[in-house]
């Protein structure tokens, strides 16, 4: 297990985040992976960085699912725990679950039993989108620990589904049918007024 470090680059950690967090935000994830990667070779580091670091990751990677296991593996670990431990927790649950690693889900369920499902209290964070996570692990370990493999399948594919289709995704959607729109439009302008010059071309030759 990589342990965080009490040694390495001192600088502000809360402002570190402030600007990975800012980066996100902003769209930036490439650039706010780039700078979250290092995050065990910082001091004081909180887990609300690591839940900004979480969102440039992916789920439909095998290298993405393996840095999301590994850094909510080993921040639960190593960092005091906070209002964002129980989303790191699904997160790592949910990552094992997606990259196939049944022996993972069932380690950090053992470990964190205490953070899957219940209601989330007042100061907590969770994602609104991803707070289905809450029941839908519950539910994939029971089938799993009762070896109900149609029902593990079953509900591993509506976890795909759903990191797949959700809110984030769905907007992104509308953004590319808009630019689409705004495109066909424009085209059917530029169709409609090249046909009339073309026109006007013909009858002033005639």
């Amino acid at each position: 297990m990589h342990a965080v470090c009490d040694h390495g680059p001192n600088g502000d950690s809360d402002a570190w985040a402030e600007v990975g967090r800012a980066m996100v935000n902003l769209g930036k994830k490439r650039m706010a992976r780039e700078l979250f990667e290092d995050w065990r070779s910082r001091r004081g580091v909180k887990t609300w960085a690591l839940a900004n670091y979480l969102q440039c990751l992916s789920r439909f990677r095998k290298r993405g699912l393996e840095e999301v296991i590994a850094t909510c593996k080993d921040a639960l670990a190593d960092l005091p725990h906070d209002h964002c431990s129980r989303y790191l927790a699904c997160m790592q649950a949910e990552a094992c679950a997606l990259s196939g690693d049944k022996s993972g889900l069932l380690d950090v369920w053992q470990l964190r039993r205490g953070y899957f499902g219940g209601d989330l209290k007042p100061d907590e964070y969770f994602r609104a989108n991803h707070k289905y996570l809450l029941y839908d692990i519950p539910d994939l370990v029971e089938a799993l620990q009762h070896e109900n493999q149609r029902s593990y399948r079953k509900r591993l594919r509506t976890l795909r589904f759903r990191r797949l289709w959700n809110e984030e995704s769905r907007k992104r959607l509308g953004r590319v049918l808009r630019i689409a729109l705004q495109l066909i439009t424009a085209l059917w302008f530029f169709g409609m007024a090249e046909g009339f010059f073309r026109r006007k071309a013909v009858e002033h030759i005639s």
